[in-house]
């Protein structure tokens, strides 16, 4: 009876760290679509506000560095 109940435990533990594994790949896959929308392509969101910057837009904070670089300098962004 005991090592039936450790069994179903361990199943039960098995079951929830599969469960686990899962939405740790929705969550990367998640980012890392947000993470393109941030920095990939032309338009990208990080160069549109850099853009804006340029134009004069005086903010009290800068964007960090590995975000501006990621993002280039492409000039086709969109307005």
């Amino acid at each position: 009876e005991r090592g039936a109940r450790l069994y179903d435990k361990f199943v039960g533990f098995a079951e929830d760290l599969l469960k686990v594994g899962e939405s740790l790949t929705r969550a990367q896959s998640s980012y890392e679509a947000a993470k393109s929308k941030l920095t990939d392509g032309s338009g990208n969101l990080v160069r549109q506000v850099e853009m804006l910057r340029e134009l004069g837009v005086n903010p009290q904070h800068q964007l960090p560095r590995a975000l501006t670089d990621a993002a280039g300098d492409d000039e086709e962004g969109a307005p």
